[in-house]
C-alpha cells in the first residue's frame, strides 16, 4: 500500500474495515457448519488405541508429523502401526523409504471386508505402514459405505499393534471427520501461516458441528501442533490466537500438544525418504530439537489415548 493512501486512513475507516473482516470471517464460519454427514452405524472398536493426524489445509508437515509419531511409539516399546488414510493422495510410503506392492485403495474397494494385516509393510524404523492409495480417485471418494468399511478395518490390525497412528486427508472431507471422531486421541497440524490457521479453525469448526456418531472415543481428546515455528514463543502465540476464537465462537478451549521447529533437518530427511530417522535415532541428527519435540507430542499423545497403560510388546 502507498504510504499516502496508509496514512488517509483514519480510525473509523480501519474500523470498518476491521467490522467487514469479521462479517466474512462469520459468513465462512456458517458455510462450514453444515458438516458433511457421518455415518452412524455402530462399529467395533479396535483393542488397540487410534491417534488420528489431520490438518485444514495441505502442504502443512500432517504426514511428517504421522510418520515421526509411529516411529516414537515404536522407539518408546509399543507395537506401532502407521495407517496412510490420506485417500487419493499418499505418500508415507515415500517418506519412509519403502516400495508397496498393494495400497489401502485395493483392499476398500474389494468386496470383501478388508484385512489390513495382508497390506502391512515392516519399515526399518521398527513400526508398521499399511501404505494408503496414491493417484486413485475412487479412494479419494469413498461412498459412506467405503468410510465406513475403512473404519471397521481398523480393527484387524490389533494382531500386531498396540497402538495405530491414522494420517488422514487434508481438510473437512467426511473421511476426515470420521476418523478424527473415531480416534482416541487427535492432533490437528498447523503452521504459523495464515492460511494454515484459518483452515485448522474451519477444521475445528467443522468438528464442533458434526454429529457425534455412536462410535466415537472422545470429542474434546483433541488438540494443536504446531509446525514448522521459529520459535517456541511464535507456537504459544498461533496457538494463542486459535485457541482464543475457538473459545469465544465454539466454547472449545483447544489444548497445545506440541510444536516442532522449523529446521532444514526435516527438509532432507523427506528428500532422502528418512523421515522417521527424525525420531528414533539412527542418523546424527536425531538429537536435535526437531527429535526431542516429536517425542514430546507423542508422550502429550500417548497419555491421552491411555497408551502408556499398555503392555509392552516383548522385546
Amino acid at each position: 500500500m502507498h504510504p499516502q493512501t496508509a496514512h488517509a486512513l483514519t480510525p473509523d475507516d480501519q474500523a470498518a474495515r476491521l467490522r467487514l473482516l469479521v462479517s466474512a470471517l462469520r459468513e465462512k464460519d456458517r458455510a462450514y457448519s453444515h458438516a458433511p454427514p457421518v455415518v452412524h452405524a455402530q462399529l467395533a472398536r479396535p483393542k488397540a488405541m487410534v491417534v488420528t493426524v489431520a490438518s485444514g489445509k495441505g502442504g502443512v508437515g500432517k504426514s511428517c508429523l504421522a510418520v515421526c509419531l509411529a516411529a516414537a511409539f515404536a522407539r518408546l516399546g509399543h507395537r506401532a502401526t502407521l495407517v496412510d488414510a490420506d485417500l487419493g493422495m499418499a505418500n508415507a510410503d515415500v517418506l519412509c523409504g519403502v516400495l508397496p506392492r498393494r495400497r489401502l485403495d485395493q483392499a476398500l474397494l474389494s468386496a470383501e471386508m478388508p484385512d489390513l494385516t495382508d497390506l502391512a509393510v515392516e519399515t526399518a524404523w521398527g513400526f508398521t505402514l499399511v501404505p494408503g492409495a496414491a493417484a486413485s480417485a475412487e479412494a479419494a471418494t469413498l461412498d459412506p459405505a467405503g468410510r465406513h468399511k475403512l473404519l471397521a478395518s481398523l480393527a484387524s490390525l490389533d494382531a500386531i499393534s498396540d497402538v495405530l497412528v491414522v494420517d488422514t486427508s487434508a481438510g473437512i472431507g467426511p473421511d476426515v471427520l470420521q476418523l478424527v471422531q473415531f480416534a482416541d486421541a487427535a492432533a490437528v497440524v498447523a503452521t504459523p501461516e495464515p492460511t494454515s490457521i484459518a483452515d485448522a479453525y474451519a477444521l475445528l469448526k467443522v468438528l464442533a458441528g458434526a454429529p457425534v456418531p455412536e462410535h466415537a472415543a472422545s470429542t474434546r481428546r483433541l488438540g494443536l501442533v504446531l509446525n514448522q515455528a521459529c520459535d517456541e514463543a511464535e507456537a504459544i502465540r498461533v496457538h494463542g490466537r486459535i485457541a482464543a476464537t475457538a473459545d469465544r465462537f465454539l466454547g472449545w478451549r483447544v489444548p497445545l500438544f506440541g510444536w516442532i521447529p522449523l529446521a532444514n533437518t526435516v527438509r532432507q530427511a523427506v528428500r532422502g525418504r528418512r523421515v522417521p530417522a527424525l525420531a528414533c535415532g539412527p542418523i546424527k541428527d536425531a538429537q536435535t530439537e526437531v527429535s526431542q519435540e516429536v517425542h514430546s507430542v507423542s508422550a502429550r499423545l500417548m497419555t491421552l489415548a491411555r497408551v502408556l497403560a499398555l503392555p509392552l510388546s516383548p522385546a
